[in-house]
């Protein structure tokens, strides 16, 4: 499994990088944990600061990383493989130094600098990383998806002062002046203009701020998200691969061909249709599928069946096959299901996936298809339908160790 993670890590290290220069320039040229930094007084003093715990999934290794930060009690246990941390007026501090960390190895590794001297921004790598960067930044990933929940305690903190920077800070452009509205802040509310706020039974003063932009914290969680969701997405494929794929060796088959638009004669777009409704069609229905099928794409489930028709592929994929077929993600889950169930129904190999096209794609059968194979495909989506639900989610928050290169450990012990 941890191959699969360097391995989508490493895909992925554009978007990934392009999120923490999101992060890291959107903010005035400060990180949002500076900020939180710049207001630590005010956080500190609020009396909203309580001490908290949370039970955070952690491997080993990233259980070393925090407590490099942090004091953590080794007795904390309750179950294999979490550890219980707490938030306080006294640690606070460690944790912006942890989070402050963690986004400076980041960058380091995702972005460079411009060669020229009077330019500052920085840019995303042009180049995957090697080995060792790719393990580096999936460790790093890691760790923070792992404290995500500590992130978002931080950063919706109730304290007029930090969030009021942030808003300050927010480089995004004003889409409309500021009106006076009721505004929340934490479990209390108050006017926009200068009122007395009660927050839990802190009093302050909100003062009206020009600039200030709603949801600049929320804006924030969001970035955080950004940057780990590629590790969400590879933990949860790579669950679902390990058992299949336990053992035996992937075989990518690839077969390619020049196809010209589509042009379909007036005699063949009524025998289709005459096989599937079994009544002859009117003009209009004919005029209407040839439309369609002029600007059509190929939907996966088409695809799959004209290559169990190709010549090229007659002996390596039949409808019962035990070989698993993969599809794109710009396949929606009633084609997974419809593989799965016809394809692949001895295997029963599914693998919902939650980035699906929000439509149907429109899709030709292949040539030379019989009527009765279509409406025996028409009756399987019909099952699948009633029997599978879109809402259906795959993932496993149980972390597993991941093996990683014994450079990566020593590069984090110095630094």
């Amino acid at each position: 499994m941890g191959n699969f993670m360097f391995l989508t890590h490493r895909r992925a290290y554009r978007q990934v990088g392009l999120q923490v220069k999101a992060l890291m320039e959107g903010w005035g040229g400060m990180t949002p944990v500076q900020i939180l930094e710049n207001c630590l007084g005010a956080v500190i003093g609020c009396p909203a600061m309580w001490i908290k715990s949370f039970d955070i999934p952690l491997q080993s290794i990233q259980y070393k990383i925090v407590k490099r930060y942090l004091e953590v009690d080794d007795k904390e246990v309750l179950r294999p493989g979490y550890h219980r941390l707490w938030i306080s007026p006294n640690n606070i501090r460690q944790w912006i130094a942890l989070f402050g960390y963690l986004w400076e190895q980041l960058e380091s590794q995702l972005l460079v600098k411009s060669s020229h001297p009077h330019n500052t921004v920085r840019t995303v790598i042009s180049t995957p990383p090697d080995r060792f960067s790719t393990q580096y930044i999936t460790l790093l990933v890691s760790v923070l998806r792992s404290l995500r929940p500590i992130v978002k305690y931080l950063f919706s903190f109730p304290v007029w002062e930090f969030q009021h920077a942030l808003a300050a800070a927010d480089t995004r452009p004003i889409s409309e002046p500021l009106t006076p509205r009721r505004c929340r802040i934490g479990r209390a509310s108050a006017f926009s203009q200068d009122q007395e706020l009660s927050l839990y039974g802190f009093e302050c003063i909100v003062p009206v701020v020009e600039d200030l932009r709603e949801g600049s914290a929320s804006r924030v969680l969001q970035c955080f998200l950004g940057v780990t969701k590629w590790y969400d997405l590879a933990y949860s494929l790579s669950k679902q691969a390990q058992g299949p794929l336990c053992d035996k060796t992937i075989q990518l088959n690839k077969f390619c061909c020049d196809v010209d638009p589509y042009e379909c004669k007036d005699e063949e777009v009524a025998a289709v249709l005459e096989a599937i409704f079994s009544k002859q069609p009117d003009r209009q229905a004919v005029v209407e599928l040839q439309n369609i099928a002029r600007s059509a794409s190929v939907h996966a489930e088409a695809a799959l069946i004209g290559c169990a028709y190709h010549e090229l592929m007659s002996n390596f994929l039949v409808s019962g096959s035990q070989t698993p077929v993969g599809v794109s993600h710009r396949c929606c889950n009633l084609c997974l299901w419809l593989k799965e169930g016809f394809l692949c129904e001895s295997n029963k190999l599914g693998l919902p996936l939650s980035e699906n096209h929000a439509g149907f794609l429109p899709w030709i059968p292949p040539v030379g298809l019989p009527g009765s194979l279509l409406r025996m495909l028409r009756q399987k989506l019909i099952e699948t339908i009633r029997r599978r639900s879109s809402g259906d989610s795959v993932f496993d928050w149980k972390l597993e160790d991941i093996t990683y290169h014994p450079s990566v450990l020593e590069h984090m012990s110095q630094h």
